[in-house]
């Protein structure tokens, strides 16, 4: 069960997100949060094992469609369940990794170019963090604060905003509030300095 659910994320990670990473022209750019998200999607829509071999099969390390669906077949219904749950947590985790790194690295970027008041975004974001990891606001709260705080500084409507990040609150909904909070952590106190 483990092997399929590691085989399936790594893959995918692997082909999905770090193979054309840099194989796309600029307008057919996609984060790779909104990779994530679409997997998801796509294991909501169809949960068998040719999805699962569309988005993990790698032909070159023997884990083909045919023996993911052998693996598969060897499953009961309560057995299936837990492996799907387990290969979005782990699609939404790497989704959401990317998510808040690219926000730290915009946040450090502007901060890193003396410019006051992306120093002071990057305070308030940083603020809004901690509030989660310290369970004063919820996980859609922090991604709701950080829309609004962009769309101060970006000059941006925040209502368009929030709904770019809809996406963001859904891969929050994969993961439980424990790992949510661990990845958080890990990712906003590498940014304490800011």
């Amino acid at each position: 069960m483990d092997t399929l659910k590691q085989n399936i994320v790594e893959n995918w990670w692997r082909r999905y997100v770090l193979g054309p990473r840099y194989d796309y022209s600029v307008k057919d750019y996609e984060a790779e949060w909104e990779k994530a998200y679409k997997a998801i999607e796509l294991l909501e829509q169809s949960p068998g094992p040719e999805t699962l071999a569309e988005l993990g099969a790698d032909y070159s390390e023997d884990f083909t469609p045919k023996v993911i669906t052998q693996l598969w077949s060897k499953l009961d219904e309560d057995q299936r369940k837990r492996v799907l749950r387990s290969i979005k947590r782990g699609i939404a985790l790497h989704g959401l990794e990317e998510f808040f790194d690219a926000l730290l690295n915009t946040l450090y970027s502007k901060v890193s170019l003396k410019d006051e008041g992306g120093d002071v975004l990057a305070k308030q974001i940083l603020k809004k963090a901690y509030e989660f990891i310290d369970e004063k606001i919820s996980f859609d709260e922090l991604i709701d604060s950080i829309a609004e705080l962009l769309a101060s500084h970006l000059y941006a409507d925040a209502s368009k905003l929030s709904e770019l990040f809809t996406d963001i609150k859904t891969l929050g909904y994969y993961v439980n509030s424990s790992d949510l909070k661990k990845l958080v952590t890990k990712l906003f106190s590498l940014a304490s300095s800011l």
